[in-house]
């Protein structure tokens, strides 16, 4: 089994536990690693700056955007969700999406967490300071941004009424902006 049919696998078998009155459609998500992302994140974001009508929302979680999105911005609903870096680690995304979106963007942090914090990592290495994660507990780090990404394309993607902004309200450990 190919590695996106066992992604795809896992979401079929998660939805009604994520999503509580729709399906997702599996056709309109692209799941990117780490390795996926070099190859065809910049495709995507060309579909989320220009008008490709295939693309209708897109968050990146916790990478660092390359190419030339500082002279330009987005014109569909964006979500840049971040892992809370020192102030000495280098914010290319600050730069990138300076100009932001046309459409809403959203900035989110989830406080106290390192970038394995959105993987599976630490619970494979449960040692912070060889994982790179954060001082969050792990479980609570994945559902905190299971919940905002299933709120964010419910919002989008199935047209529900979602309050990102709440979601930071509610949980101590998530900042939320919208720009």
């Amino acid at each position: 089994m190919r590695f996106i049919e066992i992604i795809l696998l896992i979401l079929g078998i998660l939805t009604p536990f994520l999503i509580s009155s729709k399906k997702v459609s599996l056709n309109k998500i692209i799941p990117l690693g780490i390795i996926l992302v070099s190859l065809i994140a910049h495709a995507l974001l060309e579909g989320l700056r220009w008008q490709n009508p295939e693309i209708k929302a897109g968050i990146n979680i916790d990478g660092a955007q390359w190419g030339n999105m500082v002279d330009t911005f987005f014109t569909k609903p964006f979500m840049w969700l971040s892992s809370d870096w020192p102030e000495t680690h280098p914010n290319f995304n600050e730069v990138a999406y300076q100009n932001g979106s046309t459409a809403d963007f959203y900035n989110a942090t989830i406080k106290n967490s390192g970038h394995s914090n959105f993987t599976d990592i630490p619970f494979m290495i449960n040692l912070s300071a060889v994982n790179e994660s954060g001082t969050i507990e792990s479980k609570q780090a994945i559902h905190i941004t299971t919940e905002l990404v299933v709120g964010f394309f419910n919002k989008y993607l199935n047209g529900e009424t979602v309050d990102l902004l709440e979601l930071g309200n509610k949980n101590m450990l998530l900042d939320v902006e919208k720009r």
